[in-house]
């Protein structure tokens, strides 16, 4: 079972680093609304074929780089990410690729959990 999806994620989460963020101040500020939305279609484009365990197993490049491009929005844009309901999805998609043996898969998916975990901390002044 071989999926395409897994460079259009690659080739977002490149976009997502390279425009998102403050340090893009030229950019209409409407450009990160817009990376969300690309986001979003992405990820449920993604969870429409990887609903389980073996569909993770089957897919492990896709949740890989699934979690890469979340990972780049908590660093770049996270304001309208963690305000949404796929924040939500995301933490419960983790939770289900840690039952798969696929060390990117894991890598990825540590990589988003980590990058959430200290973004949350330092909003609530425990970096």
């Amino acid at each position: 079972n071989l999926s395409h999806q897994s460079p259009f994620l690659y080739a977002a989460s490149i976009v997502v680093a390279e425009y998102g963020g403050s340090r893009y101040e030229r950019y209409p500020p409407s450009l990160q609304q817009d990376l969300f939305e690309m986001v979003v279609a992405m990820a449920t484009t993604t969870f429409s074929f990887v609903r389980s365990v073996q569909d993770v197993n089957n897919h492990p490049d896709v949740v890989e780089e699934l979690f890469y491009l979340m990972d780049r929005m908590v660093n770049n844009c996270p304001e309208a990410f963690v305000a949404s309901p796929l924040l939500q999805q995301m933490v419960q998609a983790a939770i289900m690729s840690m039952n798969v043996d696929h060390h990117g898969a894991h890598k990825g998916t540590m990589k988003f959990l980590d990058n959430l975990i200290s973004y949350a901390m330092a909003l609530s002044g425990n970096t």
